[in-house]
């Protein structure tokens, strides 16, 4: 599809990096015709995104029933001001991901993407792994991103 603001556009690698560097996203699912959206804290790694959860829930049995996801990060840098009320406009940089979702099941793979997760969100702060039995019961989701587009107006 193709963006119909072509001069916002990002680069790919703007929107990869900008992708990479942020640390809460949206995600969008879809069941019966219904939307759903809900933020999670994710890192990509290996040019997949990432992130965790309980085992149950509304997030887990739409993934389950529909893996086709939408992945979205944005930042709001500001309203742009004019005489005009229809030429005030928005500072932002956002990303778009569309790409499928499954859940890891090996032990090892979750535990090394949940220690990278840790790592990335304590910020310095030393941190204890969690104990196996946690891991197993802890849903680790990739999303295998199928395309990304990225769109930004800076002041």
């Amino acid at each position: 599809m193709k963006m119909r603001r072509s001069d916002k556009a990002m680069t790919p690698a703007e929107a990869w990096e900008y992708l990479r560097f942020r640390t809460v996203g949206r995600l969008g699912l879809a069941q019966g015709g219904l939307p759903y959206v809900v933020s999670v804290n994710y890192i990509v790694k290996n040019d997949h995104i990432y992130f965790h959860s309980a085992p149950v829930g509304k997030k887990i049995e739409w993934l389950r029933l529909n893996p086709r996801v939408c992945f979205e990060v944005d930042t709001f840098h500001g309203i742009e001001q004019s005489d005009q009320a229809c030429s005030f406009g928005t500072y932002y940089r956002s990303v778009i991901v569309e790409g499928s979702a499954r859940f890891l099941e090996d032990t090892d793979s979750k535990l090394q993407i949940l220690d990278h997760l840790t790592r990335i969100h304590a910020n310095g702060h030393s941190y204890s792994p969690p104990p196996l039995e946690q891991v197993e019961r802890t849903a680790v989701i990739e999303i295998a991103i199928e395309s990304l587009s990225g769109k930004q107006c800076l002041p």
